[in-house]
């Protein structure tokens, strides 16, 4: 689904939505090495400019980083409405949001922004440290919202067994991915999952890399 190429984060907290944004082009990058990141400030960007930089076309992945997302233009609100909507869109997004909560609140009233916003849930920094349980992992997950699974996954680290807490969120991702999957979805996401369970049975990647991967490939990739 195109939507799963689209990330959008929302804070004013800058240092952790940079420590997100990189933690998401490392993942990218290992599928990707040849990834190229294209950064864009919203204020200035030409509906021109970027028609160039998405239709050029390009034998390696890009991630486009729009900076201060709610200063786009009405004329590039609607361009990347149609290619979204149209399914049209061949590398990732990232939408970076420099808005409290009462701010984005208000810029729902957008008819992009709302359109944005329903098809990939904003990841908001700037809350404060959380007590993260597995339901709010399984939330990030059902939600196809790659950078609060991530953020969670860190955090289980930090708290747990290494080796407990991976176990534990496999079998979370084999009821999400798998048992409540639909049919034609089924055995390929199992097979994800069986492929990282023997890297990490073999020793031959971390833990925490290992479910990052599994993250990226159940949330992330889409079919060429």
């Amino acid at each position: 689904m195109v939507e799963k190429r689209i990330l959008v984060i929302s804070g004013r907290d800058f240092s952790t939505k940079k420590k997100h944004i990189e933690e998401f082009k490392k993942i990218l990058s290992l599928h990707y090495p040849s990834l190229a990141l294209v950064n864009l400030f919203s204020q200035d960007v030409s509906l021109f400019q970027l028609q160039k930089e998405m239709e050029n076309i390009s034998f390696s992945k890009r991630l486009f980083i729009f900076r201060n997302s709610e200063k786009l233009s009405p004329e590039i609100k609607d361009y990347l409405k149609k290619i979204i909507g149209e399914k049209r869109l061949r590398d990732f997004l990232i939408f970076d949001f420099d808005l409290d909560s009462s701010q984005r609140e208000r810029i729902k009233r957008d008819r992009f922004f709302s359109f944005l916003f329903r098809i990939s849930p904003p990841f908001k920094t700037g809350g404060g440290l959380k007590d993260y349980t597995f339901s709010d992992l399984r939330l990030a997950l059902v939600r196809g919202s790659p950078l609060q699974a991530l953020e969670i996954i860190d955090y289980f680290f930090k708290k747990g067994r290494k080796e407990r807490i991976s176990l534990q969120i496999l079998g979370l991702m084999v009821k999400v991915f798998v048992d409540s999957a639909p049919s034609s979805l089924k055995s390929r996401n199992l097979k994800y999952i069986f492929e990282i369970e023997r890297l990490i049975k073999e020793g031959k990647i971390s833990f925490q890399l290992a479910l990052e991967l599994l993250v990226f490939k159940l949330l992330l990739k889409q079919r060429a």
